[in-house]
This record gives structure tokens, C-alpha cells and sequence, in this order.
């Protein structure tokens, strides 16, 4: 089954999860107005007027079967029909995430209605996690989209407010509170959220704060509206003034069972809580093990879980907490304490307990197990012997016993983090106003970590967010103060880690702290290389939950490395580790075959990419000891590196340190850092430095005898000629370097030299001579040399110079798409500006807008100059956007590509 997404940005994404290339924002409006009628014929002439309404060109006809023919090549034939003079998108509705979550929406307020309110709280949170933001808001501003938006905005609305209704019947009150304001700011003639802001009100002890809610919307609606307030608001009113008992928090059903209330309200973790309940529930599981870091939210997502399911056990949900408990052999006597179980002489714990579950179904929750784990045999004996018990523990590593399932709690998402940074701030500082941004930096820099966010919102009350957010640079000593209520380890965020590093033997702590030199995330051969690790050392710390790992890279949450760096620091070992991780990243440069810059390398730099946190360290620390040597050897290579992703400013930073100190290099080295300041004046703008810097690196070389590098300083002194405006000297430096490279049979350099040599003729206007050369280039590339991505971008220009504007738009967006594969992004922003030209030609014209906007704004702040097709290539779009569209329309469309990632941007591009 294909997936439909229209809760939040238009999406479709094949059987195995892939994001599906939709075309055009036109072609992807065929496809969105066919899914809003699937199953239905919709005529050709119907699609006609809701895209174009009365200003239809004559070819729009011819336009939709176009569009109709390229999503069926990548639908399929199956999918998208021709019949009855029109088409029909034939789906089930259970590919469309709308129609899944009204049908999760008819169950939960099903289930609210029979009065099973726990079971109407899951499925309705499962609903409301099913959205990703506005719907449809691809199509914001289309007409066609209007009245599916406003009816979806509106069924969101009644999911939560069914939602509140099921929390507020299950006892809910004052955690409401914050929330329903929110949602009464933005609908203020909503009676039903009045009345259950009542309600939470109430609940909380504020009786009069609930009746000044009635006397606002009852002003409200009678001079906004003329209406006086409906019957049921004026009924819970009188109830309010009665003091009715109805309104007291529910109780807790009279059932077996110790299961602790949370006092605070639980937020977000719609989709654990029903990965978590369908684990316990249909698979069968009868010990499921909650793992996670301390402090990620573990014994709240099991008390929250136990409790919707508290119904489904005959003999209700029982919590044995272990946090203050140290020897295995506890473990059995602390659950008959827990169970009040009567001691009876001769008969063991274990003995009572079995003698106790035998005859019963229920839910045991144990809570910390982690430094209990060799005593946890006892469990599996129990299980053997209870068929109806189910296990459901936390523990910061798993048990390791027979039928374990484990679940590894995640952090929040950042959206889940932010709601709940802001509802405990508030709860602290009741009118504090977070800016949405500044709060999702700061959960950001807590690794969405809900324990940390929590610590964090405990001080919104004495710091501004900003004050806040400069003070997480170092989160630990700001990280304390939690309730006094809280066992002892969850007060502060370096207590929480404490308690794990504490259970660590001395090889593992070792490793522990010299892990904290990654910045952000390492393989296991570059652990072995840096830091001596060994295999089991580093599952155990896995195990544990202090080290995560997603089967490839391991990382440290932000906060758990700060507290490795302190263990780290005291340990002596500090500069030899930083040295060997220096070491490492130079060694994987060399291998990657990035130095000097502009060396032939295969078309991947993700290796290096993916390392730019370590590199960063590293460079850091080297300079900090001031071994400057070391910062060349990995500034040098990495200046390739940064100009295709955008970072000019880093590599200046770097740079001008590194020519600060060349009197401490090596011959080779200091040719490298010159080659390297070549590369990067170069794409700057600073010709004349660049021409300096790229003659004495060339002399150097042919010192040295390089031939390779020798080829690469001609290549590129050509060019910078061409861009001083020498177009003869720079065709003469060009053409040398062609034929040294044939000379000296360095295949590798030919094809950047062909592409140099192919951009001039076209500035000359050649075109013939410019497409010649660009093909050629295409056609001698290979593994081991710069990409043809550039060249193709050259086709492109010249094939929409030429009238061919649907080639140059699929050229451009094959160079666009194949940059981006690579993490070549300035590669892409240059083809993301030529893609603009041939759409604005086409009539695509909020593409062609955003598709300018995003290719210009990574130029500007990557601070890389404009090549002259850039130039030209906005020249064309503006005037056709300018004789079509008001200056105000054209500006806002700009600013929107400005706003949006080169890869959200990419899907809309031409296929190629």
C-alpha cells in the first residue's frame, strides 16, 4: 500500500516508507485534487478551472494530460485510471492518512460515548499524532483546497476537544489548563472549550477564576454576536455556584491495584504508548523491559501505559518501585511488601509471591531495576510459574532473560519537547511568553531529554529564555532544583548520570570518559582507533543506555558528554585522547582524498560530512594547544569541503589562522594551505588574492614535482583569468592545462578542465562550441574525478538560451538533485537558480519564485560570489515574474524559497 499524507505538507511515499517525487506545484495540485475525490471521476475540464479558473491557457487542456502522464510514472498504471472523459485516483482509504486518523477519530468518540474513557484518551492522542502540521499547506493559498482545509482544521479541533473530555472524565484538571487557554485564544467563540476550561478550573481550586470565564464569553457572544450562552454553559455555570460535587476530580476506580497518580499532567508519546500497548497487548509479551537514559521518561511512559490498559487485568496493575533498593537479593521481599503479602515461617519471598500470582492476572510494574540485574532471575522463575502475569520494567539496561522484549524509550520529538517545556514553565510563571524558536533552541541543546527540559522549566521563573538559553553552553550546574518530592537522583540532571556511572566497572568508566572527546557521534573503528575500545566495553555502556546507537554510529547526548568531558578532564588523559582524534580525522581525510583542495576524489564526501562535528572539535583543540601544523593538515583539505556546503565563514576563520603560521610547515604542507587559499578566494570573489595564492602553490608543486596538483593549479588559474576578465589568457592557461593533462595521462583532471574551458565559450556566447565541450566533459568524467554536475548545469543554460526550456529544466534539476545526493550544496543552489529560469518560461511561477529565493539566499550567507549564469538567470525570472505578478506578490514568493530548505524544494523540481 502507498501512504497519502495530507495532514501537514502534502506527501506520498511508496510500500517501503520512500518520499515519492510529485513534480511540480501544479502537477502535485492534479494529484491533491484527485486524492480529495478519491475514487471518483474528476474530468479534465474540472481540474482545468481549479487550477487555472478563468485565466486558463489555451494548451491546459494538453497541460493536465502532461502532468496525468508523469504521476503515473511514479504512481503507476494501477493507481492513477483514465475513464468516463476524466481520471480517478483508485486508493483505499486506508492509504490517506485523513481518512485513517476520522476513522481513529469515530472510535475514540465511540468509545468516549459508552463511557470507556481510557480506551477514548489512546485512541484519540493516536489520532492527533498522526498530524504534521496544517493541512494541506502546500496548497494554503489554492482554492481547490479551501474547504478540504477548513474541514480537516475543524475535525483536528473536535478530536482534542473529545480528547480533553476523556482526560477531564478520567480525573484531569489542572493540567488542562494552559492548554485550553491556548486553544481559546485561537477560537474565542468555542463554548464547548469554555466549559471545559471551567471544569479545569474548578478542579484546580480556582472556582472564581472558572465563573469570570463565563462572565467573559457571555459578554462576548452577546455583543459580538447577539446570542446569549447555551444551556449546558449556563447549567454548568449554576453547578459551578452550587459547589456540585460532580465537578471534584474523579476518583479512582474502585479496582485492585497501587498505581501511583502522576501530578503533573503527561504530555505528548502518542506513538510509544501505542507501540508500548500493542506490545503488552497483541504480540503477547509477558515481560516487556522500558530502557532508556536517565532522565528520557521512562517511568512515566510505563505509569501512563499501566494505566489505560488497568482495566484489561482481572486483577488490576500493582507498582513495586526499586530506586532506593541495592541488593538483588531484595528484590522478591520488596514486591510482598509492596503486595502487603503476610510473612509466614519457612516459606521464602519468592515462595509467598508465586504462591500469591499464581491464581491471578495482573500487571506487575517495576520500576529501576538497572542496579538489580543479577538478581533478576527470580522474575523469569515467576513467570514460568504465573500464567497470568505480565512484567512491565524500567530499567536503564536490559534484564537478559528468557522471552524479554525490550523497547527503547526515545527522547521526545522536538515538537513534544517544546509542549512540554512550555506547559511546566508555565506552571511555574503563569503569563511567561516563550517565542516558539527560542524554545525549540533551547530543547534542541537538551537533546529533547524530558528530564532535562523539565530542570530547564523549573528556572523560567528567575531567567529570561534567552538568559536560559546562553546559560545551556553548560547545562549541568544549571540543571538542579527538582521537586523536593523526587527521589534524590532525578533532582539534578548530574545526579541522574551519577546513578549510571556508578554501575560502571573501571574499563568501562575508562572508555566512558574517553568517548566524550566525539562530538557527536563515532563507528566503532574510530573508537577502537582514538580511544582503545573494546567491543564489549562499548555494548555494555549501549546497554546501559549512556551510550546510544543506531546499529552504525554511537553518540552521547549533549548532557552526558558534558559530564564524560568532567570525568574525562580529571582523569589526566585529556590532550593525548584530543591528540589521537586528531590524528584519526587527518587519516580520514587521506583516505577520502580531499587534499589539497580540488584533488580528483569519488563523488561522496559523506564520511567527512558526517564527521564536521568531530572536525570541528579538533580544530578547536589543536589550535587551543596551538599545534598549528595540526590545524593546517586538517583545515587545508577541509576547505574543499566547506565551500560545497556553504560554510565560507568557517573556512576563512580557519584559514587566515593557518597562513598565520606557514613558516612551521613543510614544503608539501604549505602548498597544500596555498592551494587551499586558492580554493577559497576563489569562490569569495577575491580573484586578485586567489591568482596570488594559485601561482605560488603552482610553483611549489613543480618543485616538488607533483603532476596531479600541478594539473589542478592550472585548471584553476585558468578559471580566476577568465573571472579577472583576461578571457584570452585565462582560454591559453585552459588550454595548457588540457594538454598536460593528456601529456602526463591524468584522465581525472580532463573533465573539470573541458567544463572551465566549455563556461568560457559560453560567456563568449559559443554556444555550439560551449555544448561541445560541456558533453565532452559529461562524457569523460569518471569515479575518481570532480562530478559533471557543473557542465550539466552549463547544458542548461544553453538548452534554455536555445527555447528548449523543458530540457534545461530537467538537466538543471538532474545536476540539483545529484548535488544534493553528495552534500554538494553549492553545486545545488547554482542549479536550483538555473532550474527558475526555463519553469518561469513554462508558466511555473511560484516554483520558479521559490526555487530563486533558495538557491540566492544559500549564496548570500554562505558568502560564495555569483557565478555570471546566476546573474543572468535571476535577470530572466525577475521580468517574468514582474510582467505577470504585482511587485508585492513577486517579493513574498521570493521570500518564501529564502525560508525553505534546498531539499523540501527539490521535490517539486522537473523529474529528470
Amino acid at each position: 500500500m502507498m501512504r497519502f499524507g495530507i495532514l501537514g505538507p502534502f506527501e506520498v511515499a511508496d510500500d517501503q516508507g520512500r518520499e515519492l517525487a510529485l513534480g511540480g506545484h501544479r502537477q502535485r495540485a492534479v494529484l491533491a485534487i484527485l486524492l480529495l475525490h478519491a475514487g471518483e471521476v474528476v474530468s479534465s475540464d474540472r481540474l482545468v478551472d481549479e487550477l487555472w479558473g478563468e485565466r486558463a491557457p489555451a494548451t491546459a487542456a494538453k497541460t493536465i494530460q502532461v502532468y496525468v502522464s508523469k504521476l503515473r510514472k511514479v504512481l503507476g498504471d494501477r493507481v492513477l485510471l483514465t475513464r468516463g472523459g476524466g481520471y480517478v485516483l483508485d486508493i483505499a482509504h486506508a492509504e490517506i492518512d485523513a481518512r485513517r486518523f476520522e476513522a481513529l477519530l469515530a472510535d475514540g468518540c465511540g468509545a468516549l460515548g459508552v463511557g470507556d474513557c481510557r480506551c477514548a484518551a489512546m485512541v484519540l492522542r493516536e489520532a492527533l499524532g498522526m498530524w504534521r502540521g496544517p493541512p494541506l499547506s502546500d496548497f494554503a493559498y489554492d482554492p481547490f483546497a479551501e474547504a478540504e482545509i477548513s474541514r480537516l482544521r475543524d475535525l483536528r479541533l473536535e478530536a482534542v476537544m473529545a480528547r480533553i473530555d476523556a482526560d477531564l472524565a478520567l480525573g484531569a484538571g489542572s493540567e488542562l489548563i494552559g492548554e485550553l487557554e491556548t486553544l481559546i485564544t485561537a477560537d474565542p467563540f468555542q463554548e464547548r472549550l469554555r466549559g471545559q476550561l471551567m471544569v479545569a478550573l474548578c478542579r484546580a481550586g480556582r472556582r472564581s477564576d472558572a465563573l469570570a470565564v463565563y462572565r467573559e464569553v457571555s459578554g462576548l457572544l452577546r455583543a459580538e454576536l447577539g446570542l446569549e450562552p447555551s444551556r449546558a454553559l449556563r447549567e454548568l455555570e449554576l453547578s459551578i455556584l452550587r459547589q456540585d460535587v460532580s465537578l471534584d476530580p474523579v476518583a479512582r476506580a474502585a479496582r485492585a491495584g497501587n498505581l501511583p497518580l502522576p501530578t503533573t499532567p503527561f504530555v505528548g508519546r502518542a506513538r510509544e504508548l501505542g507501540e508500548v500497548t500493542a506490545l503488552l497487548q497483541s504480540s503477547g509479551a509477558r515481560l516487556l523491559t522500558l530502557t532508556g537514559a536517565g532522565g528520557t521518561g521512562k517511568t512515566r511512559l510505563a505509569l501512563q501505559t499501566s494505566g489505560m490498559l488497568a482495566d484489561r487485568y482481572r486483577d488490576g496493575v500493582w507498582f513495586v518501585g526499586f530506586a532506593d533498593i541495592t541488593d538483588p537479593d531484595l528484590i522478591a521481599p520488596t514486591i510482598c511488601r509492596e503486595l502487603e503479602l503476610a510473612e509466614r515461617p519457612g516459606v521464602t519471598p519468592a515462595a509467598r509471591l508465586q504462591a500469591w500470582l499464581v491464581e491471578r492476572e495482573l500487571l506487575l510494574v517495576l520500576d529501576n531495576l538497572e542496579q538489580l540485574a543479577d538478581g533478576t532471575t527470580v522474575l523469569g522463575e515467576l513467570l514460568v510459574g504465573c500464567a497470568g502475569l505480565v512484567l512491565l520494567v524500567t530499567s536503564r539496561e536490559p534484564l537478559h532473560l528468557a522471552g524479554e522484549r525490550q523497547y527503547d524509550v526515545p527522547v521526545l520529538t522536538l515538537a513534544e519537547a517544546v509542549e512540554l517545556f512550555a506547559t511546566r514553565a508555565q506552571a511555574v510563571a503563569p503569563r511567561l511568553t516563550i517565542p516558539a524558536a527560542l524554545a525549540e533552541r533551547i530543547c534542541e541543546r537538551l537533546d529533547c531529554l524530558p528530564l532535562a527540559i523539565e530542570l530547564a522549566a523549573a528556572r523560567a521563573k528567575a531567567l529570561s529564555a534567552d538568559a536560559l538559553l546562553t546559560r545551556l553552553d553548560r547545562s549541568l550546574p544549571l540543571l538542579t532544583g527538582g521537586p523536593r518530592d523526587a527521589p534524590q537522583r532525578q533532582r539534578t540532571l548530574r545526579a541522574t548520570i551519577d546513578w549510571s556511572y556508578e554501575l560502571l566497572n573501571d574499563d568501562e568508566r575508562r572508555l566512558f570518559s574517553r568517548l566524550a572527546v566525539f562530538a557527536w557521534g563515532w563507528t566503532l573503528p574510530a573508537a577502537e582507533a582514538v580511544c582503545g575500545a573494546e567491543v564489549d566495553d562499548l555494548s555494555a555502556l549501549v546497554d546501559r543506555s549512556l551510550v546510544r546507537s543506531d546499529g552504525v554510529r554511537y553518540w552521547l547526548l549533549r548532557t552526558v558528554r558534558e559530564y564524560a568531558l568532567e570525568r574525562l578532564r580529571k582523569t589526566g588523559e585529556y590532550d593525548a585522547i584530543h591528540e589521537a582524534h586528531v590524528r584519526w580525522l587527518v587519516e580520514l581525510l587521506n583516505l577520502e582524498g580531499l587534499a589539497p583542495p580540488g584533488w580528483p576524489h569519488a563523488p561522496s564526501h559523506s564520511p567527512v560530512l558526517v564527521e564536521r562535528e568531530n572536525f570541528r572539535v579538533a580544530l578547536e583543540w589543536a589550535s587551543a594547544a596551538r599545534i598549528f601544523k595540526m590545524v593546517a593538515r586538517l583545515a587545508a583539505p577541509l576547505v574543499g569541503v566547506w565551500v560545497v556546503t556553504g560554510e565560507l565563514h568557517e573556512a576563512s576563520r580557519w584559514m587566515t589562522l593557518v597562513l598565520e603560521h606557514r613558516d612551521q610547515y613543510s614544503q608539501r604542507l604549505d602548498a597544500q594551505v596555498l592551494s587551499a587559499a586558492r580554493a577559497l578566494a576563489r569562490h569569495r570573489g577575491e580573484y586578485a588574492d586567489a591568482a596570488s595564492f594559485g601561482e605560488q602553490a603552482l610553483a611549489v608543486w613543480q618543485e616538488l614535482g607533483t603532476r596531479d596538483a600541478v594539473a589542478n593549479e592550472l585548471v584553476s588559474l585558468g578559471t580566476i583569468a577568465v573571472l579577472q576578465g583576461d578571457s584570452i589568457g585565462g582560454r591559453a592557461v585552459l588550454e595548457r592545462a588540457i594538454q598536460y593533462v593528456r601529456d602526463h595521462e591524468l584522465s581525472d583532471f580532463l573533465p573539470r578542465a573541458l567544463n572551465n574551458l566549455g563556461d568560457l565559450a559560453l560567456f563568449e556566447g559559443e554556444l555550439g562550441e560551449a555544448r561541445l565541450l560541456c558533453e565532452e566533459c559529461v562524457a569523460v568524467t569518471t569515479p575518481a574525478s570532480l562530478p559533471a554536475d557543473v557542465a550539466i548545469i552549463n547544458l542548461a543554460h544553453i538548452a534554455t538560451l536555445e527555447g528548449r526550456h523543458a530540457d534545461g529544466a530537467t538537466l538543471a534539476s538532474k545536476a540539483l538533485r545529484a548535488a544534493l545526493g553528495r552534500g554538494d550544496r553549492l553545486t545545488a543552489a547554482w542549479a536550483a537558480v538555473e532550474i527558475a529560469w526555463p519553469l518561469a518560461e513554462q508558466g511555473e511561477l511560484r516554483d520558479s519564485a521559490r526555487l530563486l529565493g533558495a538557491g540566492l539566499a544559500f549564496l548570500e550567507a554562505a558568502g560564495a560570489d555569483r557565478e555570471w549564469t546566476d546573474t543572468a538567470c535571476e535577470a530572466a525570472v525577475r521580468k517574468i515574474l514582474n510582467d505577470t505578478l504585482n511587485s508585492e506578490t513577486v517579493e513574498a514568493l521570493v521570500d518564501e524559497g529564502r525560508n525553505l530548505p534546498l531539499e523540501q524544494l527539490a521535490r517539486s523540481a522537473p523529474a529528470a
